[in-house]
């Protein structure tokens, strides 16, 4: 082991899963010794085998590749997350590592990721980790790396560094659910009995006033006929008296006129 610290942090994890665990070295051989990701010839096996044991000794780590940028050749990506030790608890910080064409006269690129932004993020002024520039890491053996480091060596390191002051804190969080109606409460059967009687007289008092206001409607319809079947007849009484009076003036009979003109001023103050 390059570092006396690995032992350790490794241990925090659980055994590997051995099937995925070659699926990953073959992953790995395919990408870099057949040259599907193109690192100078000279340079894959040592690439090769910091890569297989990087993965053996933190199996939570997989394996892609990504371009740094569209127009550029693809490099392998390690990623997945490392374990820390905090407040004697273990944590998982989950993180990037881009091995360069150039590795391992450069150091690789790391940075820590986010997959859930609304569960955490990163600490604006930490010591090891840019939240400004994409979460980039820059641990001690970052800023002096020579080309006998190796990956292990690399994870070691942020494990340390992320023990002593974690990169991650919690976020805002998804926003808090409204809060549910209260539940009504199920009343004693002597007062479920008084409130279906209350009820019951209620719409009984409602069809009451129901029924004398259609009672009243009714009265009023009917009293209206019987005014406007009264005042045709009056006035049917008035025009007959205005005829027996037009003619009692022409046969100069004075009793029918008389009597006309009682009978119209009997319908006219009616």
């Amino acid at each position: 082991m390059d570092h006396p610290e690995t032992f350790f942090y490794s241990s925090l994890l659980p055994q590997p899963n051995q099937a995925l665990k070659q699926q990953l070295i073959v992953y790995a051989t395919r990408e870099i010794l057949e040259g599907r990701i193109p690192y100078p010839e000279q340079l894959r096996p040592r690439i090769l085998s910091d890569v297989i044991q990087l993965l053996d000794q933190y199996p939570s780590l997989g394996l892609t590749r990504r371009r740094f940028q569209p127009e550029e050749p693809a490099v392998l990506v390690v990623r997945g997350t490392i374990p820390i030790f905090y407040t004697n608890r273990v944590y998982k910080i989950p993180v990037e590592i881009w091995v360069p064409h150039s590795y391992p006269t450069s150091p690789p690129r790391a940075c820590v990721t986010l997959d859930d932004q609304n569960a955490t993020a990163i600490k604006l002024r930490h010591p090891y980790v840019d939240a400004r520039r994409g979460g980039l890491i820059n641990v001690p053996h970052m800023l002096d790396w020579h080309s006998e480091r190796t990956l292990v060596v690399l994870v070691t390191t942020m494990c340390e560094c992320f023990s002593r002051d974690p990169p991650l804190r919690a976020g805002p969080g998804p926003p808090p659910l409204p809060p549910s109606p209260p539940q009504p409460q199920p009343q004693p059967p002597h007062v479920q009995e008084r409130q279906r009687q209350e009820l019951e007289e209620e719409r009984h008092r409602q069809e009451q006033v129901m029924q004398r206001q259609e009672g009243g409607r009714q009265q009023q319809a009917q009293e209206r006929r019987s005014s406007s079947l009264w005042y045709s007849l009056m006035r049917r009484l008035a025009f007959l008296c205005i005829v027996c009076m037009l003619f009692s003036i022409t046969t100069c009979s004075w009793s029918t006129f008389t009597l006309a003109v009682l009978v119209l001023g009997f319908a006219l103050l009616w």
